[in-house]
């Protein structure tokens, strides 16, 4: 391009007119392209080796330099209104951005009072800051620095700027462990509240092709003019049907530490949830975690829960409350994992034995008894509730006893039960001596507690 004419540089002994073309050089000292903030002062930023002869500025097709420095001395219509300065390595200071500043500067160097002028031009773009100043998500409003986290059917997502300027463009991604995959979206623009500004957004559907998707909202272009580039959601689909899925039981002591195990390496996308029954009904998130921004970023709903190693679920301290079915969804974006667990809670009596009325615990028990009578067995601080059984210990004696009247009462005691079982008996055998009584725990909680006391019936007078 040809360069500007008419520009002058001042000495103590002659006013000099130059007039000459050049080539604008490709070895740009300043930055090529410079986004201002309107309303702030800005800086199109040159760095010009010093000592140099002069600095000029020229905005747009100005042939007079708005503002120069020439022989340590500022001058120019923009230095005197305030509008413009210069900084010693020949940055432009702009005081105050406005919109007219959206332009193409040139900026002229002299080495020498002999040397030969270099041109330079640099881009400018006027920006203005959308609030929020990140790509806002539709239910996400409140999301500053983390991913969001929705479960979501079958819907669409939103992601928009407001009030922006220049007309930012935003594109929907899907982030796995081999990459960023662009994915359809439709895109808007439309005016804003303000005739130099814009709204622009993106929608895009969510399939059901995985149980976990991260999806990000970008800045395609402009990069780097915002707080943050990126958006990111965290999308569950909640349509998986996981009743199916025989879980692994696990039994854990009341009031010790439990961990669940999610996946054998950690995945970038976790999701644990909790249903106190088998199907998909009731079903609530525990925590999950991405990764957002190069790091993993993750959230606990409810603080009795944390994330272990590789994403194992840890609970510090069980309660009875904590029983139930556990999932683990996990992902990378690509492929999908689901683990599922039933948890039973149970608490060992105190003491861990059964208790028969009128019998030493610390000796095999013998009762004198008459061929009609009570027994009364019992057990304390049992957690999940039982139920409890009185019968003769040996086969070939079942006929010979009969229990009547069974009386199962059952006490919540804090997280725990107190279980007691009166039973009439009626012995028919009158030749009988003696019989061996078992109490034991029967019902749906066996499996968890392997608890009987055996004592022996001695028939006084054989009456």
């Amino acid at each position: 391009m040809e360069m500007r004419v008419g520009f002058y540089v001042f000495t103590a002994f002659s006013l000099v007119q130059f007039s000459h073309q050049m080539n604008v050089t490709s070895g740009n000292p300043c930055d090529f392209m410079t986004f201002l903030e309107l309303g702030k002062f800005g800086i199109v930023n040159c760095s010009f080796g010093e000592p140099y002869y002069g600095i000029y500025w020229y905005s747009s097709s100005n042939n007079i330099p708005v503002i120069f420095y020439q022989d340590s001395v500022k001058k120019g219509t923009g230095y005197t209104s305030g509008e413009y300065d210069i900084y010693p390595n020949g940055s432009l200071k702009i005081n105050t951005v406005s919109l007219h500043h959206e332009t193409r500067f040139t900026v002229e160097y002299l080495s020498s009072l002999t040397g030969i002028p270099v041109e330079f031009e640099v881009d400018t773009t006027v920006y203005v800051e959308p609030s929020p100043t990140f790509p806002l998500i539709n239910g996400c409003s409140n999301v500053t620095d983390s991913i969001c986290f929705s479960q979501i059917q079958n819907q669409q997502l939103l992601c928009s700027l407001h009030e922006v300027r220049p007309n930012i463009s935003l594109s929907w991604i899907k982030r796995t462990s081999s990459g960023d995959r662009v994915i359809p979206s439709d895109h808007f623009i439309s005016p804003g509240h303000k005739w130099y500004t814009w709204h622009v957004s993106t929608l895009t559907k969510i399939t059901n092709s995985s149980s976990l998707q991260l999806l990000v909202c970008k800045v395609e272009k402009p990069p780097g003019l915002l707080e943050r580039d990126e958006s990111l959601i965290l999308v569950q689909n909640r349509d998986e049907d996981i009743s199916t899925i025989e879980p692994t039981q696990r039994l854990v002591q009341l009031h010790t530490k439990l961990e669940l195990s999610c996946a054998e390496t950690r995945p970038m996308l976790i999701v644990w949830e909790r249903s106190p029954k088998k199907s998909n009904t009731g079903r609530e998130v525990l925590l999950w975690y991405g990764i957002a921004h190069g790091k993993h970023v993750s959230e606990v709903v409810y603080e009795d829960y944390s994330f272990g190693v590789s994403g194992n679920l840890e609970i510090k301290r069980t309660e009875v409350q904590h029983g139930g079915f556990y999932v683990c969804f996990s992902g990378d974006g690509i492929y999908d994992w689901v683990t599922k667990y039933q948890v039973d809670v149970y608490a060992n009596p105190e003491p861990n034995h059964l208790i028969i009325d009128g019998c030493n615990p610390n000796q095999y028990c013998v009762l004198e008894v008459d061929r009609l009578g009570n027994l009364t067995c019992s057990v304390k601080g049992i957690y999940p509730e039982v139920e409890l059984q009185l019968k003769p210990f040996y086969g070939d004696t079942i006929p010979l006893m009969k229990f009547t009247s069974n009386q199962l009462v059952s006490k919540r005691e804090g997280n725990t039960f107190h279980v007691s079982l009166s039973s009439s008996y009626e012995i028919k055998d009158t030749s009988l001596e003696k019989i061996t009584i078992i109490c034991q725990v029967v019902g749906q909680n066996v499996k968890l507690f392997n608890l009987d006391t055996k004592f022996d019936l001695l028939l006084v007078n054989g009456k």
